[in-house]
């Protein structure tokens, strides 16, 4: 098996559309209005996770991380889930170096899985709309 390209990476789906449906109940309007608050708190939430990382503070790193897990567990975005955790986790326990290491990765998945959300929220308001017509 080769190395892992571009190409493969894009197929990587990085959040789970049946854990996102159950979420919001098969209910666009609902997960339309999810990801919104989502696009708007998710830049605060990273700026506060690096300020923090910046500051060497624990606890707000623990804080942050916390908020932004809660967030992408709803859309059932495991991988950026996980990580949020083990950057909770090094909060919690004090290991903002792990945490500094940890960091630039979590944020590119979590700007990654940001933008498959909306091109899947995009399908489903386009499939909704042919279905309308």
């Amino acid at each position: 098996m080769g190395p892992v390209g571009p190409e493969s990476q894009e197929a990587i789906r990085l959040f789970d559309k049946t854990v996102l449906m159950e979420c919001v109940e098969s209910d666009l309007e609902l997960f339309r209005t999810l990801f919104e608050v989502f696009e708007q708190d998710r830049p605060g939430l990273l700026v506060a996770m690096e300020k923090a990382l910046e500051r060497n503070d624990g606890a707000g790193l623990e804080q942050a991380a916390h908020k932004i897990k809660g967030a992408l567990g709803v859309f059932g975005a495991g991988i950026a889930e996980m990580s949020a955790a083990r950057l909770e986790r090094a909060g919690r326990e004090g290991a903002v170096t792990a945490g500094l290491a940890l960091f630039p990765a979590f944020e590119a998945t979590v700007l990654k899985t940001e933008d498959q959300l909306r091109d899947f929220l995009a399908e489903l308001e386009n499939e909704k709309g042919v279905r309308d017509s």
